[in-house]
């Protein structure tokens, strides 16, 4: 397995999420090189490591991965994947990994509660004010949209059943009124014949 390089960002108000993520990586890895540098002008201290991955930490993560679509309900499930889909491109555009953005889990919590604030979202496990303020506003906005998306189908639904429902109910009343003019024809025709023979 090759080396790889990865860097961490440490500066005052973000140190302890910095932190549980730095503990959260190294778990997984074998690190071959540290060096450490002192910003001065933006006051951050900068953790370069170079490491190689474990291999009994690759088996395990592949063997210990949630299958989402069998944990959450589809409802959840699709804003789950809307929070997954914007989290893939923020990386990408930033040069993130995928877990800095946000975790698996935490796009899970957010989905399953429908987190629409910042208090909410404060409380999710592992996302600090750094996040809360590079993403909160974003990820609000998606679960918003989604549970607009889903009251609007959910009322067009309900309109939908009421006009199904209309619908045979007329169509019961029309069968209804044939059934009683042939019962009526029926017992006319008998009442003529019973007359014939009497």
């Amino acid at each position: 397995m090759s080396v790889q390089l990865k860097f961490f960002w440490l500066s005052c108000d973000n140190s302890e999420e910095t932190e549980n993520e730095l503990n959260q990586f190294l778990q997984t890895v074998r690190v071959v090189s540290l060096e450490r540098e002192f910003l001065a002008k933006d006051s951050q201290i900068c953790i370069i490591l170079k490491y190689k991955e474990k291999q009994d930490s690759v088996k395990q993560n592949k063997a210990s991965k949630i299958d989402y679509r069998e944990v959450l309900s589809p409802e959840d499930f699709s804003l789950y994947a809307k929070i997954r889909d914007w989290r893939k491109a923020i990386a990408k555009t930033n040069g993130l990994q995928l877990y800095t953005v946000l975790t698996n889990e935490q796009m899970a919590t957010i989905a399953r509660e429908q987190i629409i604030t910042k208090q909410e979202l404060e409380k999710v496990e592992g996302i600090g004010k750094s996040r809360l303020d590079n993403y909160g506003d974003k990820i609000i906005e998606i679960v918003k949209k989604e549970i607009e998306e889903r009251e609007k189908l959910s009322t067009q639904n309900k309109k939908d059943q009421n006009k199904k429902d209309q619908m045979d109910k007329s169509n019961n009343e029309k069968t209804t009124q044939k059934e009683v003019k042939s019962s009526q024809k029926e017992e006319k025709k008998n009442n003529e014949t019973n007359r014939l023979f009497v």
